[in-house]
């Protein structure tokens, strides 16, 4: 896209630690800037000019130096079970998931589910599907490099597993104040963007990350954006849930945001925080 309004582009080869250590789960790694802060160290020291990443691996709260100066046209934001469908799935099927949202969103849907955990790229999470009867990966994943066709993929109603905030979405960071700054937001998509933000926002109030059973996913209803945001706890037997029309991005999803820590999320997290040591 930037090519083709004119700039010129080098790709600069960064490996970040959350694709270097694929054994530790993301939780314990603390996951806020595991998949984003070594792209940011190369735009920090002049090694790059823009960060492209997925924005859901984005930490909710942005470091200040930088800015989202693009979000392009969103790709499927859903979830999908690859290998079997959901409702073809038999009492205490094994499912493969590294991501407290999906497990616990999955056991609140279907509480008879048994799960192991997952890391990797897509290939190396597929191949989870040799030890258990289904893995659950980002739709958008298995659409960027062409295998949904070659798999059985059962795509996740939202209303079933709500998405992570930033899903199917690409974020294009640049420092402020940058040159390029003008280039770059020629490619972006202003729609993408409100719902982004709004999911980003919320995220950021509550305080979840993608180490927190928290989903939040922004869509067009009857020509109005609305905001669509839960928090589970980790069994999936407790969940507090709201959503909001969008007016403002940030001030919207925001308010939503702390609408559900003020009905109780923030002990679910607290709760979840103290299990898990953090």
């Amino acid at each position: 896209m930037l090519r083709n309004r004119g700039g010129e582009v080098e790709l600069v080869p960064v490996t970040t630690k959350g694709d270097s250590d694929r054994t530790t789960p993301l939780p314990a790694m603390g996951s806020a800037g595991v998949f984003t802060k070594a792209l940011e160290d190369a735009l920090a020291d002049g090694r790059a000019d823009v960060a492209v990443h997925s924005a859901k691996d984005m930490p909710s709260a942005l470091d200040p130096r930088f800015e989202i100066a693009a979000i392009p046209f969103r790709d499927d934001p859903r979830d999908a079970l690859v290998g079997c469908s959901l409702d073809g799935l038999a009492p205490g099927a094994l499912v493969s998931t590294g991501s407290p949202r999906r497990r616990a969103q999955l056991a609140a849907f279907r509480p008879d589910l048994t799960f192991q955990g997952l890391r990797g790229n897509i290939e190396t999470r597929l191949r989870a599907l040799d030890s258990s009867d289904a893995v659950v990966v980002g739709a958008v994943a298995l659409d960027r490099l062409d295998l949904a066709r070659q798999l059985l993929v059962d795509r996740i109603d939202p209303s079933i597993m709500l998405p992570a905030q930033g899903q199917g979405a690409i974020a294009v960071e640049i420092a402020k104040g940058s040159e390029c700054s003008g280039l770059v937001r020629e490619i972006d998509n202003p729609g993408a963007r409100a719902a982004v933000m709004a999911e980003r926002a919320c995220v950021n109030a509550i305080g979840g990350g993608c180490s927190a059973p928290v989903g939040a996913h922004a869509s067009i209803c009857n020509g109005r954006l609305v905001l669509n945001a839960t928090v589970h706890s980790p069994d999936g037997h407790q969940v507090i849930a709201g959503k909001r029309e969008i007016e403002d991005p940030v001030v919207d999803g925001t308010a939503l945001g702390e609408e559900l820590l003020g009905r109780g999320a923030g002990q679910l997290l607290t709760e979840l925080a103290s299990e898990s040591g953090g």
